[in-house]
């Protein structure tokens, strides 16, 4: 990769304050006076590493290949004079003003209910899929990323997603694995297999350091990545095994740390980590948090031990993620029709029952004017009752129509959401009240077709409960002064089962046990 020339770089960048800093380099902010317009540069650390300088130049090359939306586009690599006139690689890119996926999962972690509605489940996997677009395109161009992990992805502040840190990338099947890019001062020699250190035999003969562990820290050696974000071949250093699928792996568990807010492995000691994650012993997510099985399947398959149980591709996981999405959505939108079709239920019921007041006083005047108005009264009289009796018919027809609705409507909710609780408990009013009906008219098989449809929709018991209630009997004696009535040494009330169902305040209680104040007691008077 050919670096643009120094001449006019310093003028050109004004550079600011330290925005981030890693293990290869530390990021600054910039105004890039050419193009008036904010950048970010990223500058080596250790200029003096021929190792950081050839990750650094490597990075800057793969990079450059990569055109997409959601990788961090470069503008610009080459060297610049520094404030203390020493001459340093810098790469110039995209000023991204938002913050990493890693610190965003660390506060829903953390429990912030704000937070949490903002950023609610489905939005953190619609910021999984940029990811998986953006890795699948560095995949059709031959380049895996090796060191995937939320730290890694950046959340603009207008919802873009963009891949970062490319230091540790490889380009599968490069025929050329050694390329040497020259400055003024610099030979540096780039590996394409390696990325990662000075020179392959440096690679195999440095161990995993053994000391404590950070789950977001980069390291370099015979093991290259992130330990708890790092597939099971790469844990083990098998460099020459990695390829797409590798990344399919770190997709895996940046998912899993989406659902979980922590990531699949964590630990103290770095070589124990890293043991763990080569033995490929995931724990489940649904352990650590409440997953649907269907995503937990998903987060499974990507981080699967083996490659050949992964997804085969950024795409394939994309595609997953995408139908249980899209499930998610038909069951919202399905919940949110059972809803509506409840309400119109309700809405219809509570009109029945403001009808029935409205046919109880109806019927009383009309009762009133049959009493006053004799048979053979001219029809002039008559009309008024004729008259009333109408409009008392047109009620209970719209009584009849009402109820008929609530009953559809709670019908088509329940078809949509058979667990509606609102459309449950409305249906099993509706029944019970007709029960009620049929009971006063003496229709026993009205009761029983009521009884029936009561029992399959009234799952709670409540209205059920309502209708075995407590009741009242009151007996009145008499003395008779004839002897008429034989007279019978006392008087014997009997009552069915014990009741089942504990009343409190009025309502019925059925998780509650009946206690004595529950019992059938019959209250006697006498007069």
């Amino acid at each position: 990769m050919t670096a643009s020339n120094d001449t006019g770089k310093a003028a050109r960048y004004l550079l600011g304050d330290e925005i981030a800093r890693g293990g290869l380099g530390r990021i600054v902010e910039a105004f890039d006076k050419d193009l008036d317009r904010d950048v970010a540069i990223k500058l080596v650390i250790d200029e003096g590493a021929p190792d950081l300088a050839a990750r650094f130049a490597r990075e800057a090359e793969i990079t450059a290949r990569l055109d997409h939306p959601n990788i961090v586009p470069v503008h610009d690599f080459g060297e610049i004079t520094g404030a203390d006139g020493k001459r340093q690689l810098f790469l110039c890119m995209k000023r991204i003003r938002g913050r990493d996926l890693s610190s965003l999962i660390a506060d829903l972690g953390r429990g912030d209910d704000a937070m949490r509605q903002k950023w609610t489940r489905a939005r953190l996997l619609g910021v999984f899929q940029d990811v998986c677009h953006g890795i699948a395109y560095a995949h059709s161009r031959g380049i895996i990323h090796r060191d995937l992990k939320p730290a890694n992805v950046m959340i603009g502040e207008f919802g873009e997603v963009l891949i970062v840190d490319w230091g540790l990338a490889k380009i599968i099947g490069d025929p050329n694995p050694r390329k040497v890019w020259r400055s003024g001062q610099t030979r540096i020699t780039l590996l394409s297999g390696l990325a990662a250190g000075a020179a392959p035999e440096a690679a195999k003969s440095k161990p995993a350091r053994p000391h404590a562990a950070t789950p977001d820290l980069t390291y370099a050696g015979e093991v290259l990545g992130t330990p708890a974000f790092m597939s099971p071949e790469q844990a083990e250093g098998r460099l020459e095994d990695l390829d797409a699928r590798s990344d399919v792996y770190s997709l895996g568990a940046i998912i899993y740390t989406i659902l979980t807010f922590r990531p699949p492995f964590a630990g103290d000691n770095l070589a124990v980590l890293i043991g763990q994650v080569a033995r490929g012993a995931v724990p489940r997510p649904s352990e650590i948090a409440e997953i649907p099985a269907a995503l937990e399947a998903v987060v499974m398959r990507a981080m699967a031990p083996r490659r050949e149980d992964r997804y085969p591709s950024a795409m394939d996981l994309h595609r997953d993620v995408q139908l249980f999405l899209e499930g998610v959505r038909e069951r919202e939108r399905a919940r949110l029709e059972a809803q509506s079709r409840c309400a119109e239920g309700k809405r219809a019921f509570d009109r029945a029952h403001a009808l029935d007041k409205r046919i109880s006083e109806e019927d009383r005047r009309v009762e009133d004017m049959r009493a006053s108005i004799p048979r053979y009264a001219p029809v002039a009289v008559k009309k008024p009752l004729w008259a009333a009796e109408l409009a008392l018919k047109k009620l209970r027809d719209e009584r009849i129509a009402a109820l008929a609705e609530a009953d559809a409507r709670f019908g088509q909710a329940l078809s949509v959401d058979g667990d509606l609780a609102e459309a449950l408990s409305g249906r099993s009013e509706l029944h019970a009240g007709r029960y009620l009906e049929a009971e006063a008219a003496k229709d026993a098989q009205g009761m029983a077709l009521a009884r029936i449809a009561l029992e399959q929709w009234d799952r709670s018991g409540k209205s059920r409960a309502r209708l075995e209630a407590r009741g009242r009997l009151s007996v009145r004696a008499f003395a008779f002064e004839c002897d008429c009535l034989r007279p019978v040494k006392g008087f014997t009330a009997e009552f069915g089962r014990e009741p089942g169902v504990a009343w409190r305040d009025g309502e019925p209680r059925p998780g509650l046990a009946p206690g004595d104040s529950d019992r059938l007691v019959p209250q006697l008077r006498t007069g």
